[in-house]
């Protein structure tokens, strides 16, 4: 070998060594009992309710479904519900119990469709997710049969079929 590549052999060795003490004096550095104090202690105060919180903790305010979260600088993040854009007769639905933690506290948005055709009817219920995700399809398709001839119990009855 020549001169020239060992001196680049040792120097790419010390950039290498240099490197990984680095690092290791990083490690060492936010392990140690005073960055980790720094950075665990701090805390948020939510306005609204004068609750105070960690760096990384959330919590939902009683009553209101919104989710609220300390953030690495110390700003608080709100997450609200949100109202999807559906297309068709939708509506809001409620949840059973107010008191979830966000998102479930959420509503969900039912839409209705119906569908007459000649020999039945169509009615589907979609439920949606505040993210306007498909959650649930209800198909109930109603079946008209036409008058039966002669003397048949029950002739000219309507019958609901579920599908």
């Amino acid at each position: 070998m020549s001169r020239g590549s060992n001196m680049s052999i040792c120097c790419c060795y010390y950039k290498l060594l240099l490197l990984l003490w680095t690092a290791y004096a990083m490690t060492v550095a936010m392990a140690s009992p005073a960055y980790r104090a720094s950075f665990n202690y701090a805390k948020c105060t939510d306005a609204e309710t004068g609750r105070e919180l960690y760096v990384g903790e959330a919590f939902t305010r009683p009553g209101q479904c919104i989710r609220v979260q300390c953030l690495g600088t110390l700003q608080l993040w709100q997450d609200r519900c949100e109202v999807p854009k559906l297309e068709g007769n939708c509506s809001a639905i409620p949840p059973a119990n107010e008191f979830l933690d966000y998102p479930s506290c959420c509503p969900l948005y039912m839409c209705k469709m119906v569908v007459l055709g000649e020999t039945d009817t169509v009615d589907e219920t979609r439920t949606y997710n505040q993210y306007g995700d498909l959650i649930k399809v209800d198909i109930k398709q109603i079946f008209s049969v036409g008058p039966a001839k002669g003397n048949i119990p029950g002739a000219g009855i309507r019958r609901e079929f579920a599908i």
